[in-house]
């Protein structure tokens, strides 16, 4: 499986100064990815779809720019809400006998790594800001995002798991 890493700013960025391969954290690689390359220009564009498409029509993409709708928050998030719920619900149910081990149960191991995964996916796409040095979880830049701020995009990397 593969995911992208996106660069963004608040100011162009100059491809001669574009987030790379070789600049990721040490912690990135080996406890998410197994593997990373930077893209060519070809590649880049079907990674700005894949973008577009995982946020699903909560924003637009302009001269290199990205721009969100007021709701983007309320749009990304219900699907996964949905799961956290029921997954939740399930946990709430669960004996003590379950949940300190003395009981094996699939169905709550299940809804443990459906609630972290409906909360924040550590292998969706990753977003480096580069105006505050961090690079982040999809989900968490998203719960984070101002819809009034526009970023522009600057180096995308690919990477597998």
């Amino acid at each position: 499986m593969h995911g992208y890493i996106y660069e963004l700013s608040s100011e162009p960025i100059p491809e001669e100064e574009r987030y790379s391969n070789t600049d990721l954290p040490d912690w990135f690689h080996g406890s998410i990815s197994d593997g990373t390359s930077d893209i060519n220009a070809e590649e880049r564009v079907s990674a700005i779809e894949s973008l577009l498409g995982t946020l699903a029509g909560n924003c637009t993409y302009e001269d290199g720019k990205l721009q969100f709708t007021d709701n983007v928050k309320e749009r990304y998030f219900r699907g996964s809400f949905a799961k956290f719920k029921e997954a939740a619900a399930l946990l709430s149910a669960a004996s003590y006998e379950v949940f300190s081990g003395q009981e094996k149960s699939t169905e709550f191991a299940k809804a443990m790594v459906t609630i972290r995964f409906a909360y924040e996916d550590k292998f969706d796409h990753y977003i480096y800001l580069k105006d505050n040095d961090e690079l982040v979880p999809l989900d968490a830049w998203v719960r984070d995002l101002d819809p009034k701020d526009s970023f522009f995009i600057g180096g995308i990397i690919d990477y597998h798991w």
